[in-house]
Order: C-alpha cells, then sequence, then structure tokens
C-alpha cells in the first residue's frame, strides 16, 4: 500500500525529476507484470477492505 505520486520532470537540460504526494492511497497485488492495483475513487480504499 502506497500514496500516489505527481511527478514533476526537471527544467529541459537537468537531471532529475520531483514527486509530490496526492493524498490518493493505491493498493497493488502481486508481481510487477500481473500486478492489480486499486486507487481512491469516490468511496475511499479504506471503507472498502472488508469488501
Amino acid at each position: 500500500m502506497r500514496e500516489a505520486q505527481k511527478r514533476i520532470q526537471a527544467e529541459k537540460g537537468l537531471y532529475g525529476s520531483t514527486y509530490l504526494p496526492t493524498g490518493i492511497s493505491v493498493l497493488k497485488i502481486g508481481p510487477n507484470f500481473k500486478a492489480l492495483e486499486w486507487k481512491d475513487g469516490t468511496v475511499k480504499l479504506e471503507n472498502q477492505l472488508a469488501k
């Protein structure tokens, strides 16, 4: 479980990026190539975990 981030690229000619928190929870299950991912929507993930 993690928080989604917004990526802001560095200015042209510079390397690196800045990541800003969004407040959106993400739940990811499984290996990288077959992973299932759920994000907060109109109903928060915290309220859907019992399902």
